[in-house]
């Protein structure tokens, strides 16, 4: 089997699918990644082939403009990224499809790799890394707790006009040179495969919903940061080995005007007597001198660093929240953009986080959320309790299995070379939705 792997973006968008690659790769498939060439080096390390749908400058001063953005602008300009990478995701899936032989997974946003499933007939699984992906009006963490599910569905119906509006018109374009009808409810039903959605995050952050696609299989969060330190081991270790364990202050690495969180972030450390760790590949961002008791490191395995630590500060990116979770510590959360904010909200129902706004980090405040988190037994028992739940399950096989079972539905051939027996596609047929929130439809 072959196996396409599409995901462009930040180290966080790619790292499940480097850890998924890595595995079907032992399994004895053939892979490809197609990403972000800013990222090609972690793929090959893993002896995964890499092909650059954006250059890696690209990539750079696409992070350098997102920095000026606000929230609107945000949406909008990151919008035309999207767009501009359709056809560029559309042309490597097609370049790189062997029919009968492929099956492709593809972040949601990887608009390129459902056009080409439509076009070219090959088996797609869209992948969904946070549950704020799946557009519910049945959500309420997503949505407060106060407000009718009626309203909720006619705000869906009003963003979902605009994004049709925006997204529409040049998707549709794209799709007609290609001989394809047009689209509509992009975001909320075209985006998702008929024939297979992952969600590389567990049931108990997120219950499959009763308006989410039926296809929806969840297989747990793909954990991976073997990417090779930028520092010595024996450094890391030297300082951890020092004394306390330290507070790990960690923002986006797409993030480039993070001078104020790290300067407010060693402030807050001093302010708590804690030993603190700033990481952050943009050595700009560090205030200079530090104090006694805290360092910097560009980047440190998460696994290596976090288990040795008291609590962990960062911007609820679901790769980092996640390895928080497994490595059993507590979180403050400072989200930026994007699922970020949804993300703590997440981790706060859990009771291992809290969350503060990015415009309100400020020593005082955050130092006595900070303090609590740390002081707090109820919130030491959940972080083992959910450390523990991250240990039971085996996501990066499941995710290999989904993406088998949907080889071998879709060609009728054994993934391992093999013809397949009747019966090996449960659970990966078409997909239909529910409007309603009363009971899940099978």
């Amino acid at each position: 089997m072959r196996a396409l792997l599409v995901s462009i973006g930040t180290a966080g968008d790619l790292l499940p699918f480097i850890a998924v690659g890595k595995a079907l790769r032992r399994r004895g498939h053939d892979v490809t990644v197609l990403g972000n060439g800013y990222f090609r080096d972690v793929a090959e390390r893993e002896g995964l082939r890499f092909v650059a749908v954006i250059p890696a400058e690209e990539h750079l001063e696409r992070s350098r403009r997102r920095n000026e953005w606000g929230m609107r602008q945000s949406f909008r300009e990151g919008g035309k990224n999207l767009l501009a990478d359709m056809p560029r995701v559309y042309e490597a899936v097609a370049a790189h499809y062997v029919p009968g032989e492929t099956v492709v997974a593809a972040a949601g946003m990887m608009f390129g790799a459902r056009i080409a499933q439509e076009k070219l007939g090959l088996p797609l699984a869209t992948v969904h890394l946070s549950p704020i992906c799946f557009r519910s009006a049945c959500d309420d963490v997503a949505w407060p707790r106060w407000m009718p599910r009626p309203l909720r569905r006619a705000i869906f119906g009003a963003i979902e006009r605009g994004i049709d509006h925006f997204y529409g018109s040049e998707i549709n374009a794209f799709r007609s040179r290609l001989g394809l009808a047009p689209a509509s409810r992009i975001l909320s039903h075209w985006w998702n495969s008929p024939q297979l959605v992952l969600g590389f995050f567990p049931d108990w952050l997120s219950p499959p919903l009763p308006d989410w696609p039926a296809n929806v299989q969840l297989t747990g969060f793909p954990l991976y940061d073997a990417l090779t330190p930028f520092t010595a081991d024996r450094e890391l270790d030297a300082f951890l080995a020092a004394g306390s364990p330290p507070v790990v202050f960690s923002h986006s690495s797409a993030v480039l005007d993070g001078n104020r969180f790290f300067a407010d972030s060693v402030a807050i450390a001093r302010t708590l007597g804690r030993r603190a760790v700033l990481l952050t590949p943009h050595a700009g961002q560090v205030p200079r001198p530090l104090p006694p008791g805290v360092c910097h490191f560009p980047f440190v395995p998460h696994s290596r660093l976090l288990p040795r630590a008291a609590a962990l500060v960062h911007h609820g990116g679901i790769g980092t929240a996640f390895q928080g979770l497994a490595a059993g510590v507590p979180q403050l959360v400072v989200p930026v953009f994007l699922d970020q904010p949804d993300n703590g909200r997440r981790l706060e129902r859990l009771g291992v986080a809290a969350t503060v706004r990015r415009g309100t980090y400020r020593r005082r405040a955050v130092t006595r959320k900070l303090d609590h988190l740390l002081r707090s037994a109820e919130v030491a028992g959940r972080c083992r309790e959910y450390a523990a739940r991250c240990r039971e399950g085996n996501a990066v096989e499941q995710a290999c299995g989904a993406l088998e079972q949907l080889f071998a539905a879709a060609t009728g051939h054994d993934p391992r070379g093999h013809v397949a027996g009747n019966g090996v596609a449960a659970g990966v047929a078409g997909s239909t939705e529910s409007e309603e929130c009363h009971g899940r439809v099978a």
